[in-house]
């Protein structure tokens, strides 16, 4: 299933340990790492708005996510939140409205 984590996570742990360093699974091991890591960013953010050092791991994470593109609506709603947190309402709005329409019944709160 399509933004399933718990069986990514799985399938990545057997294919890197038959062969690590297999790049497609590494790079998938980066992305997972990308997507779990935004959600910590931009609470760092959000509790200290004026640091600008802090934007930068958040900005750089939503950046990366973005080009890969994103399945998990949960991944995409801390993208959507990242991106009001770091003053980008539009796109915030465009990802809030996309989760939904993949997960209609997920409840959002982007501030």
């Amino acid at each position: 299933m399509v933004g399933d984590k718990v069986a990514a996570k799985t399938n990545l742990a057997l294919a890197l340990q038959k062969k690590p360093n297999l790049e497609t699974a590494r790079s998938l091991r980066a992305r997972i790492e990308t997507e779990n890591q935004v959600a910590a960013l931009t609470k760092q953010v959000e509790q200290n708005p004026s640091d600008e050092q802090a934007k930068a791991a958040p900005h750089k994470s939503v950046t990366d996510l973005s080009k890969s593109g994103v399945a998990n609506p949960a991944t995409i709603v801390n993208v959507a939140k990242a991106q009001a947190v770091l003053g980008d309402k539009a796109e915030a709005v465009k990802n809030a409205d996309l989760a939904l329409k993949i997960d209609p019944k997920r409840v959002l709160r982007l501030n």
